[in-house]
């Protein structure tokens, strides 16, 4: 089902499947969000499309992780694979998961409970809720209860896809962070062989470009901010989790996808690295004990391409 909101001049789509995004229009006349375009492109999965990531952001190594003598294992562990990326456990398991809604004059919120299963060993409350602000702003988040007697480990990311003209004339701009150097499956280099180099100002996005940056700088608040320019306009995006320390931004050039590659830029924040059920370093900073709480904010604001020479603030401090 695909619920529409407007306010303020503003417009949005969200798919109840998986709560996912399809379109947001700040009143400039066209969605700056390329979402799915059907229910049938949707349930392709191409691209993971504004997907809502939950209990892990982005891979796990071999589709397997240790919990405690248990070896969790998904369905496509026992899959081939013959290199490239490693998806044996790509984005979590939201995107299938059907959610029921509430509406109110300037916002949805998307509810959900995930079941245990053999991958994930306990129930997850989810709750996503998408917000038009006055300034025609948009404010996303994800907040996930441990609903179980035990503790998991609990990661969350959001996978937005923004339309760009040309991917030359496309940057962003995270002030100072560590890039997250991998191996050729994708995954995080083991413990400090990860801490790439430091990157500062702005960096021009590639056709090849899949990696994830760490060590964001933060408000005073608890904000991380970037800008991503898309060759028509400026994308500015703050992000706030309860996990600061293992925050990410990832970004991703749209390679490979069946519907405009190389003509969007993914842009994720999201709460922990790849892989991190198997991090000894991240998996104890992620750790949810029962009844406890993780949550992710996003807020994005589109300005004037005249802006794209300054940086100013959004609403958040």
């Amino acid at each position: 089902m695909i619920v529409h909101l407007g306010a303020h001049g503003a417009t949005l789509a969200v798919s109840t499947l998986g709560a996912t995004l399809l379109s947001w229009d700040p009143g400039v006349g066209a969605s700056v969000i390329d979402g799915y375009v059907s229910e049938t492109e949707q349930a392709t999965l191409d691209g993971y499309r504004c997907a809502v990531l939950a209990p892990w952001a982005n891979r796990i190594a071999r589709g397997e992780w240790k919990d405690g003598d248990t070896l969790r294992r998904s369905p496509l562990a026992d899959a081939p694979y013959s290199g490239g990326p490693d998806d044996r456990a790509l984005h979590g398991l939201l995107v299938t998961q059907e959610f029921s809604y509430e509406s109110t004059d300037d916002s949805l919120e998307f509810s959900t409970v995930l079941p245990a299963g053999d991958m994930f060993p306990a129930d997850l409350e989810v709750q996503v809720r998408f917000t038009i602000t006055a300034k025609r702003e948009l404010q996303f988040s994800v907040r996930a209860r441990n609903i179980s007697s035990r503790s998991v480990p609990v990661a969350l990311g959001w996978h937005p896809y923004f339309a760009v003209t040309h991917l030359d004339d496309v940057w962003f701009d995270v002030g100072a962070a560590q890039r997250v150097l991998v191996d050729d499956g994708l995954i995080p280099l083991p413990g400090e062989a990860a801490c790439g180099p430091r990157i500062e100002g702005r960096q021009v996005v590639t056709p090849n470009d899949d990696y994830a940056m760490g060590h964001l700088e933060h408000t005073e608040n608890g904000w991380a901010r970037a800008e991503l320019y898309t060759g028509e306009r400026l994308i500015r995006i703050a992000a706030r989790t309860n996990t600061p320390e293992q925050q990410i931004f990832h970004v991703f050039a749209a390679d490979g996808l069946v519907r405009r590659a190389r003509q969007d830029v993914a842009f994720e924040p999201c709460t922990a690295m790849a892989d991190a059920y198997n991090r000894p370093d991240v998996r104890a900073e992620i750790e949810l004990a029962p009844r406890e709480v993780r949550t992710l904010e996003v807020h994005l604001a589109v300005r004037d391409v005249a802006d794209s020479e300054t940086t100013g603030d959004t609403d958040n401090d």
